[in-house]
């Protein structure tokens, strides 16, 4: 028999049922919902990844403004109309229209500026040594005061308008196509670019041939008596029958250029 101080074992398991019941969903309720919301966030990545990977349109990204790129400017457009003192040298103008443009003082030594347009430019003071004028137009240009040592004249304009000093206006009626043959006697040529020119059985007795550009020159029966050929060029130039008393040849090249 059973006392009545000690319940039966089937009340003691009741007991201990309705006491451990309720626990048993509240200690693992949390841990059931983070086990079953970390399954769905990891199906739901699986699934949007495959979706992607299968064929998702990205975003179509928008190219960049396309600006039109300006065409740079010919450099004698950078400072017109005054662009004294501008260094130009060895630059490629040919047929550059420059008319009425202020170069005074410019360095344009070595220019290419055959055709270009510089009627009525101004080009007091400025260097065009060793330049190609050939075909330029210098009508109307102020070249007082300007370095045409070595610079080539062949069939520019020049007409009364152009200020230009007296030895390279003279410079420039000999080399013109169909000149007309003249005494030179006593001729101020220094630094004159010659080269190719017939000048053939002239007289240039004491003229002033200083650092002259003779190169394939013609010279066939010269009178160059007493004539300063300081430093000249005269590689290839025919000399054949020139008559060269007293002149002076210091420093003159008689070589062909390599």
């Amino acid at each position: 028999m059973w006392s009545r101080s000690r319940p039966s074992p089937c009340r003691r398991w009741k007991k201990s049922a309705t006491q451990a019941g309720p626990g048993i969903p509240a200690r693992w309720l949390g841990l059931v919902f983070a086990v079953i919301l970390t399954s769905l966030t990891l199906v739901w990545g699986l699934f949007f990844r495959d979706e992607r990977a299968a064929g998702e349109t990205r975003p179509t990204q928008i190219p960049p403004l396309a600006l039109p790129v300006a065409t740079p400017q010919p450099v004698w457009q950078v400072c017109r109309p005054a662009c004294a003192g501008v260094r130009w040298r060895y630059a490629d103008l040919q047929g550059a229209a420059l008319s009425g443009l202020t170069l005074s003082r410019a360095d344009l030594s070595r220019t290419n500026l055959r055709g270009a347009n510089l009627n009525g430019a101004d080009l007091t003071g400025a260097n065009l040594s060793s330049a190609n004028l050939s075909g330029a137009d210098l009508r109307g240009a102020n070249l007082l005061e300007a370095d045409l040592w070595g610079a080539n004249l062949r069939s520019s304009q020049v007409d009364e308008t152009t200020r230009l000093e007296d030895r390279w206006r003279l410079v420039w009626e000999l080399v013109q196509p169909g000149a007309a043959r003249r005494d030179l006697a006593g001729a101020n040529l220094h630094g004159a670019n010659l080269s190719g020119l017939d000048l053939s059985r002239l007289n240039l007795s004491g003229a002033d041939l200083r650092e002259a550009n003779l190169f394939k020159a013609n010279l066939a029966g010269a009178d160059l008596s007493g004539a300063s050929l300081r430093a000249a060029q005269l590689g290839e130039a025919n000399l054949s029958g020139a008559t060269l008393q007293a002149a002076n040849l210091s420093g003159a090249n008689l070589r062909k250029p390599i």
